[in-house]
């Protein structure tokens, strides 16, 4: 009788520990843009549009321009890139260098020497001589134009700001909430 009792709290203990275990509701937010009503409000809204649309335009070809102006420089930040990798790789070199004469000393346990390293410091102190870190990796040309292409130019034009700003003044409401989309409690408490 007791084995049975102690077999369906156990049960019960895992089954509300594994229950328990679901993770925190997910949420994410979401943005409704409720427009006025009338004709005078129509009007408003298409103005805000076109000029949505001319900002978007402006802000297209000052982003095209800015990417003729700073293409010559890609090859040289990607050169100084190239740079920054050597002096990585010369350092990277130096110190398996190092960790490999130590080893040879027999300043590592596990090349039968000492437990200890005598000279506790550098990255791989006390690793066993098969766990070397791997070489830092060769940039790639496009990541590196493509970050510096993002640097210089990337900036926002403020024409999605500057349209939620005009539709409220036609008389919009923006509203934003939150919903739950993955982990959420039961159907009456799902927060809005």
């Amino acid at each position: 009788m007791q084995e049975q009792l102690a077999l369906i709290a156990g049960t019960c203990l895992v089954g509300a520990l594994l229950g328990g275990c679901a993770g925190a509701p997910r949420l994410e937010t979401v943005t409704e843009r409720l427009p006025p009503a009338g004709a005078a409000a129509g009007a408003c809204l298409q103005a805000c549009a076109d000029a949505l649309r001319a900002c978007q335009r402006a802000c297209e070809a000052d982003y095209r321009d800015c990417l003729a102006r700073v293409e010559p420089g890609v090859n040289e930040h990607y050169r100084q890139a190239l740079e920054r990798h050597a002096q990585a790789l010369e350092r990277y070199r130096r110190t398996l260098t190092d960790y490999r004469f130590d080893f040879w000393l027999g300043w590592y346990g596990d090349s039968g020497g000492f437990a200890y390293h005598p000279w506790a410091w550098g990255p791989y102190w006390g690793a066993p001589s098969w766990s070397y870190a791997p070489p830092p990796p060769v940039p790639a040309y496009e990541e590196v134009a493509n970050a510096y292409r993002q640097a210089q130019c990337g900036a926002d034009c403020g024409c999605q700001t500057a349209d939620d700003a005009c539709f409220r003044g036609c008389g919009g409401r923006i509203e934003t909430r939150s919903r739950c989309v993955e982990n959420c409690p039961q159907e009456g408490t799902r927060p809005q």
